[in-house]
């Protein structure tokens, strides 16, 4: 079972880091108290900042079950956290917003998650810039956490902590004149992970997209694109390095207002691991609408089909969704959702058939005021084709919660929550379970 590497515990950090910490807290105090509207002010830019403080109990702090356990389970820990944010006009047509943000997780039976000496942050500036038709927008990004390894299916697949860090960068411009507009992007991202069980995800990824759209009548649109990307995984010396390309021009047609539907055709050329496929065309039809059946009933729902034709077999993508959502009463509400990407189906070529199911019940003020009671069922059922070397896997998931905040002070919020998880699935004998009980308080400057 993947973990964490060892860190320093908390005891172990010098005096010296310790001063850092308590000027860096003074600091903050002194320029709260010396800007009494906002939390720092620096030029043109006002910060707010939330400091929070949060205790948690869980069963589970890894996530796994009982069997694929190799260190203890359960475990008390608390979270220290800072966030600053500020959106401001620096001048006429254009915005600058900042966000940063800390996190430090200290543990009573699992100091090896510690995180004092190598916190959890964010940190993101976003610029947009306007220059008449021009609009120029640019974005730089930092990114520690920990994740949830459940992003691919994999039969049997466990939950287990991912701690990572994400860097990124990007710059576009977009220009439009009246029916007409275009715009360019590039982005870079480099992406690291902690513990070696997940280091093949290590890559460094580069995109560019140019597209261009002439929107001829209000229904029927022309649309062009053009997009390189690559992904270096630096762990994994054979895998494929080069740019992937894909170039395509098409038509956008609205058929209908209600339900809204639209199809697109397109010509598409595409460069995929030194492969290159001649012209091909494609074929989208998207359907998607909402309907109010009753005063607290509504009901809603889509689909997509895509058809790739290729010389030597077509390639058939089928999804389609329902959703409904119903006020039981002003402090009562029940939602139902379904999804489904069938296999076979209109001649879909997908190799997993898969079926999702969900239901969720809310009730405010439950017994008391402010109590939120919170109740979740979803389904997933996963059934690869034969052929494909997997098994298929039927998953249901429990969840109850109940969160009770309540303002102390003006500026101090308090919040008590309990959540529980229970999973299980047709590939393991065993089910995944957690109690997690936290309370929180929260200062906002």
């Amino acid at each position: 079972m993947p973990s964490t590497r060892e860190r320093v515990p908390f005891e172990q950090v010098s005096r010296a880091g310790r001063r850092r910490w308590a000027l860096t807290l003074i600091s903050f105090m002194v320029l709260q108290a010396e800007a009494p509207a906002q939390f720092l002010r620096i030029g043109p830019l006002d910060f707010d900042a939330t400091l929070g403080l949060t205790g948690y109990y869980t069963s589970n702090v890894d996530g796994v079950r009982k069997s694929q356990a190799t260190k203890e389970m359960q475990d008390y820990y608390g979270v220290a956290s800072l966030d600053i944010a500020s959106t401001s006009d620096l001048v006429r047509n254009s915005k600058l917003a900042i966000d940063v943000g800390m996190t430090v997780e200290k543990h009573v039976n699992r100091p090896d998650l510690d995180t004092v000496t190598e916190p959890f942050g964010r940190a993101r500036v976003d610029g947009q810039f306007d220059f008449g038709r021009y609009t120029l927008l640019a974005n730089a990004s930092h990114d520690t956490e920990s994740t949830t390894a459940t992003d691919t299916y994999v039969p049997g697949n466990r939950r287990t902590r991912d701690v990572n860090s994400t860097d990124g960068a990007g710059v576009g411009l977009n220009w439009k004149y009246e029916t007409v507009s275009a715009g360019v992007r590039y982005a870079y991202a480099q992406e690291r992970h902690q513990d070696k069980d997940f280091q093949d995800g290590d890559q460094d990824t580069q995109n560019f997209d140019l597209n261009a759209r002439w929107d001829a009548t209000r229904r029927v649109s022309l649309l062009a694109d053009y997009e390189r990307d690559k992904t270096d995984l630096i762990n994994q010396p054979d895998s494929f390095k080069d740019w992937n390309e894909t170039t395509s021009i098409g038509l956008s047609f609205l058929l209908l207002d209600r339900p809204h539907s639209t199809y697109e055709l397109s010509l598409e050329q595409t460069t995929s691991q030194g492969q290159t496929q001649s012209w091909q065309p494609v074929h989208t039809f998207n359907v998607g609408d909402e309907l109010q059946l009753a005063r607290n009933l509504r009901l809603s729902g889509g689909a997509t089909y895509t058809i790739k034709q290729h010389t030597s077999a077509n390639e058939l993508d089928f999804t389609y969704n329902l959703a409904i959502s119903h006020d039981i009463s002003d402090t009562a509400h029940e939602s139902l959702t379904f999804q489904r990407e069938p296999a076979r189906t209109f001649g879909s070529t997908i190799e997993t058939d898969s079926t999702r199911y969900g239901y969720d019940f809310t009730k405010s003020d439950l017994f008391i005021y402010n109590l939120t009671l919170d109740l979740g069922v979803q389904c997933s059922i996963d059934e690869p084709m034969s052929g494909s070397g997997q098994s298929g896997e039927t998953t249901w998931t429990y969840t109850a919660g109940l969160t009770y905040p309540r303002k102390v002070s003006r500026k101090i919020d308090r919040v008590i929550a309990y959540h529980y998880s229970y999973e299980t699935s047709s590939l393991q004998s065993e089910p995944l379970e957690e109690h997690r009980v936290s309370i929180s308080y929260v200062y906002k400057y």
